[in-house]
């Protein structure tokens, strides 16, 4: 119950940072507490699978939290440690959260695959496209001329249709 309870005070925090209006409070401790138990699910899964990020992958992580928040490693650490958080708990927080993305990542690429034919066939769709937009476009454009054009307006406006054909 100590893991829900700093769970909802730090998504309590993070809603008032966020500006975001905070449902009620079960509603508020329902919701952490599925997402909870959905991560447990997550890293039960990955455990079974054997997926584990390296302590680089890890470090990575924090580093790129770091720096959207145009911080140091060391100054991350220190911001953490006066909200009340332990750098090895933070640590383990990421280490969850990047296993968790490593799962997903797994289950999703191996349900999606696209093949080279289906690449193929995409780009020739889009270039096909490309030139009927194209053919649309170049046919619809006009040249602006006066009713009573003189000969010199005629012959300007064939040399400006010429030069957009060979364009």
């Amino acid at each position: 119950d100590s893991e829900l309870a700093a769970r909802m005070t730090e998504v309590k925090r993070q809603l008032v940072e966020q500006k975001i209006p905070a449902p009620s409070e079960a509603a508020l401790r329902k919701q952490v507490l599925e997402r909870m138990v959905l991560e447990r699910i997550q890293l039960q899964h990955a455990n079974q699978l054997g997926i584990k990020p390296t302590d680089r992958e890890i470090d990575n992580a924090i580093k790129g939290v770091a720096e959207r928040n145009h911080l140091t490693t060391d100054a991350l650490f220190r911001a953490l440690r006066e909200l009340g958080v332990e750098a090895d708990a933070y640590r383990s927080e990421v280490r969850d959260q990047v296993t968790i993305e490593k799962l997903l990542e797994r289950e999703i690429n191996s349900k999606v695959t696209v093949t080279d034919e289906e690449v193929d066939e995409f780009l020739s769709s889009r270039q096909k496209q490309a030139r009927v937009d194209d053919a649309f476009n170049v046919s619809h454009i006009q040249i602006g001329l006066p009713e009573s054009a003189n000969p010199q307006q005629v012959e300007e406006a064939r040399r400006k249709v010429e030069e957009i054909r060979n364009s």
